[in-house]
Order: C-alpha cells, then sequence, then structure tokens
C-alpha cells in the first residue's frame, strides 16, 4: 500500500485571497476539530476515549486549506488496499470534506479536492473511493457512484429455522454460532483471544468475490467494527463442526424500552455451507424481545432467497462513488481477460480535472494480460453521436479496411470507472448513451475484459 505523502503546500489564489493546501500537524488538531463540528455537528455518539486516541498518527492523513493561517477547508484521506478478486489495489478512501461556514462557495473545496488528486497520483494511488454529500458535486471532480445498497426490514418471526427434515449432505455436519465480542457504547470493546484473525479469514474470502472492498487490519476491526457507538454492539461467529469459520454478524442492540425494538445489523457475511441459515436462526431467536430486523446488503446478496416470505420492506439506497486515479495502472491490474483471449480495441477517454487521463489509450489483451498506452491528444468527442464516431472511422479509410484497425470506444472518465469497478456494464451505459462505440465489437470486447464480479464497499470512512 502506498503510504500518503507529506507533500510540499500548494499555493493557488481563490475567493480573493491565497490559498495554502497543506497537511495538518498535532498543532492543528484543535481548529480540525472545530471545523469538523462547525460542518457536520456533535452527533454525541463518538467515544470518549476516541477524542485524542493516536491524534499523532491520525492527523498525518489530513490536508488543510489554509488562509492568513487559518483553516478554512479540510479532508482525511484514508490509506487502504482495496479487493478486485484476489488482487489488491491502491486507493485512497476521501471523508470528513469540510469547509467553514463563512467561506463556502468560493471554490475552495473544489481546489483542494484538485490538489489531492494530484498529490494521490504521484504516490501510487490508482482509485479512490468516498461518501458524498452531494452526487452532482463530485461527479464535476470525476467521482461516479460505484455502488447500491438494499435496506431490508424483515419481522424476526419471519425469519427461517432449520427443520431437520430438511437437511442437505452439505450441511450434515452442521454447525454451531457463538458470540466472540461484545461492547457497550463508550466502552472498550470485550474479543475472545483470537477471535479477529477468524472474523478476517471470513471477511478476506467474501472481500474476494467482489470489487472494491478494502482490507482490514486488526485495529480497523477493533475501532470502526467491534466497538460501539450509539447502541451496544455484539458479534457471533459461525463454525462448522470441524471449527472452521464460514460465517459472522455484528449487530446492535437499543437499550431495553417498553414497546417492540428492532435489531441493526451492522455487517452479515456468510461465505460457507449452512453459515447464511445459522445466522439467521441465530437472529431469529431473539424475537421475543426485538421486533425487526434491519439490514444493509448489496443487491447481489442472496438474503431474499432464505426468506420464506420474501415480501418483506426494502429499499434500493445509493452508494459509495469511486474515481480513478491513475488511469492506465489501474485498467491493467483490473482486467480480468481469459487466457486464450487477443484483441485490441481504443478508449477515447474525457476527463477534464486529471489531465494526464484524459486522451486516446490504446488496450491490447494478450496471454490473460492487459496493456495501456498512451496515444496522445484525444480524437472523439465522448459525447458525440455514434454516427460521428462511425464517421470518424470511414473518414480513415475504406469500409474494406476497417477491419485492420482496432474498435474505439469514446466515453467519459466517470463511465469507464463504473465499468471497471463492476457496476455497470458497458452495453448498459452504450444503451443509456454514456458512451458511444465504433462497432458492437468494442463493446463486447470491454463487457469480456472488466466486471466480472460486482462492486461492493462494506466499511464506512
Amino acid at each position: 500500500m502506498p503510504e500518503p505523502p507529506c507533500p510540499g503546500t500548494r499555493a493557488a489564489s481563490a475567493g480573493g485571497g491565497t490559498r495554502l493546501t497543506r497537511p495538518l500537524t498535532p498543532g492543528d488538531a484543535e481548529a480540525w476539530h472545530v471545523l469538523q463540528q462547525a460542518s457536520y455537528g456533535d452527533s454525541g455518539q463518538r467515544p470518549t476515549f476516541w477524542d485524542f486516541e493516536n491524534v499523532a498518527e491520525e492527523i498525518r492523513h489530513v490536508r488543510g486549506v489554509f488562509d492568513k493561517g487559518e483553516l478554512i477547508a479540510g479532508l482525511q484521506i484514508f490509506p487502504m488496499e482495496v479487493y478486485f478478486g484476489d488482487r489488491r489495489l491502491p486507493s485512497a478512501g476521501l471523508a470528513f470534506v469540510a469547509t467553514a461556514p463563512h467561506r463556502r462557495r468560493q471554490g475552495h473545496a473544489f481546489a483542494m479536492l484538485r490538489d489531492i488528486l494530484i498529490e494521490l497520483r504521484d504516490t501510487g494511488y490508482l482509485l479512490s473511493s468516498l461518501y458524498p454529500f452531494a452526487f452532482p458535486f463530485y461527479r464535476r471532480l470525476g467521482w461516479e457512484q460505484a455502488a447500491d445498497m438494499v435496506a431490508y426490514e424483515a419481522p424476526l418471526a419471519e425469519l427461517p429455522l432449520p427443520r431437520p427434515d430438511e437437511a442437505t449432505p452439505e450441511r450434515s455436519a452442521g454447525g454451531q454460532i457463538r458470540l466472540v465480542a461484545h461492547c457497550d457504547p463508550g466502552g472498550k470493546e470485550e474479543v475472545e483471544d483470537h477471535a479477529v484473525p477468524l472474523l478476517q479469514e471470513v471477511y478476506r474470502r467474501y472481500a474476494r468475490l467482489h470489487n472494491g472492498m478494502m482490507e482490514r487490519d486488526e485495529a480497523w476491526w477493533r475501532r470502526h467494527l467491534l466497538r460501539a457507538t450509539a447502541v451496544a454492539r455484539f458479534t457471533a461467529l459461525w463454525e462448522d463442526s470441524a471449527g472452521r469459520p464460514g460465517g459472522y454478524v455484528i449487530y446492535g442492540l437499543p437499550s431495553f424500552a417498553p414497546g417492540p425494538q428492532d435489531i441493526r445489523v451492522r455487517e452479515l457475511v456468510a461465505v460457507a455451507a449452512g453459515a447464511y441459515e445459522g445466522i439467521l436462526a441465530f437472529l431469529r431467536n431473539q424475537e421475543a424481545v426485538f421486533r425487526n430486523l434491519l439490514v444493509n446488503l448489496p443487491p447481489s446478496d442472496p438474503f431474499p432467497f432464505f426468506l420464506p416470505n420474501p415480501r418483506v420492506k426494502r429499499e434500493l439506497r445509493t452508494h459509495h462513488m469511486l474515481r480513478l486515479v491513475s488511469l492506465a495502472p489501474a485498467l491493467e491490474a483490473a482486467a480480468e481477460p481469459s487466457p486464450a483471449a487477443r484483441a485490441e480495441m481504443i478508449l477515447s477517454v474525457e476527463d477534464p480535472i486529471c489531465s494526464w487521463n484524459d486522451g486516446d489509450w490504446r488496450l491490447t489483451v494478450e496471454d490473460g494480460r492487459a496493456k495501456v498506452i498512451s496515444l496522445g491528444k484525444r480524437t472523439a468527442p465522448p459525447r458525440a453521436g455514434i454516427e460521428s464516431v462511425r464517421g470518424q472511422e470511414a473518414d480513415r479509410g475504406q469500409e474494406a479496411d476497417r477491419g485492420q484497425r482496432p474498435p474505439r470506444i469514446a466515453m467519459d472518465v466517470r463511465a469507464l470507472v463504473q465499468i471497471i469497478s463492476g457496476y455497470a456494464r458497458a452495453a448498459t451505459l452504450e444503451r443509456a448513451g454514456r458512451l458511444v462505440a465504433s462497432e458492437p465489437a468494442a463493446v463486447t470486447f470491454l463487457d469480456a475484459v472488466y466486471g466480472r464480479r460486482p462492486s461492493h464497499l462494506i466499511d464506512y470512512f
């Protein structure tokens, strides 16, 4: 994973003053805290022992915009690696993007994010993800929606209970589930010895089924997953009869109060036969006190197939955004062509923010690998009609010679990141007018090389 740099300052004219972007130091921690409160308010949910925990370590990942010594905007970088199948790509999560209320609408945040993209490129990051306050703002900067989530509200009384006569050979060995961690709000997490490596083993198997899931370490597990915020948090691990972990659930229980209460699941992950049923039966057993199960899952999750009555409340919600930081190495690393594939095409990509991505690119696939080479200035306008693109091809030679030249697709960088992440197929984006192709083979080729797994990201930052 690339290490976040400690770059020199970047100065630019913004809003009538001199804008200076630099890393924060421990001495800036109080100003950063005030900026965050002024921007997002005080939720009252942050445990007190977090307030000054690892300040020196975390503050070096924060970038601030200063004007005459005043911190007027900032954000935090979360260095990470994200799974694309078995591969892990260097990526940077961006969070806590904030501008002081009296300095908003002056271009500071926009300029700061452009500076950050240069920094990320220079230090080897290929992708960047974030959770937007407004999709239109980040689309102007080249980020695009990369995942959906389905919010389920299912009565606990309607969750399945396994019946002995429904046992199948793969479940005959049975399994068991037990609590391995719990934490009260504002307290320290209590975790069973060796539980985190077992949870990590399950998580990694699950992450490899998707594009975009981040790698975790034990500190992330403890601080962001096992530790409680507003309500008590519990973690249960499912293992088969041989003791092999195959699933887990992290959930919160509200304080006891008159009337029915709900169980809110933070994560539900199952990768072994029988694990999903075991977890749902475990949750079902709490129906005497609690009413509904609330859980957010990707559209690809099999949760509805386990419900005896699938007529439960569900709501489709937008999720995180993703951006290509360095186009060529990202496309090479994310490609998954078949070993026998051998073809090439031209990508004409528009990226008005990151000029190093803007242009024509030759994508070649051979011997199970992809190679991306810059061809210089972009020659096909991404928003042109398909007849215009085909007309450019016809102008370069006769119809009989067209088969000697690679097919061409024109699109912007936002459409491209949706394709490589697995969020959208090239064929779907073509129907939506988000890309144009010189011939159908170009679209078929792109869909054969990218997006073999769904895009997904559980973690929040």
